[in-house]
């Protein structure tokens, strides 16, 4: 595959879920957020005409998404936890694993080794 397709893959990866930079990129990188965001959590779900998101869910039913998704951020945050740092999936962790070591957002401002 040429480098460049593979920067428009790694790019689309990388960048799914922050919306709000994707849509600034190439179109296929911007529909890999906006797809990625109808499929994670219904976001803009009412653009696809009801006749055609029947057809999709048929075709690539749901079966148990939500938890498996739930499940895959978890085994994310108790593997790796520093790779949610300041990132949503942080969330996930704080809320189901007691003690979970990463700081929020708010933790490391308050960290920075700065007089004031």
């Amino acid at each position: 595959m040429a480098a460049e397709r593979v920067e428009v893959v790694w790019d689309a990866i990388a960048l799914h879920t922050n919306v709000g930079i994707a849509t600034r990129k190439r179109p296929e990188i911007a529909m890999i957020s906006i797809g990625s965001g109808m499929d994670f959590a219904g976001k803009d779900i009412q653009q696809i005409p009801s006749e055609n998101l029947e057809e999709i869910l048929t075709a690539f039913p749901r079966a148990g998404f939500k938890q498996d998704a739930v499940d895959n951020i978890l085994s994310l945050c108790r593997t790796k936890p520093m790779s949610v740092l300041m990132h949503p999936f942080a969330e996930v962790g704080r809320r189901h694993i007691p003690d979970f070591p990463v700081p929020t957002v708010e933790d490391l401002l308050h960290a920075a080794p700065f007089d004031e």
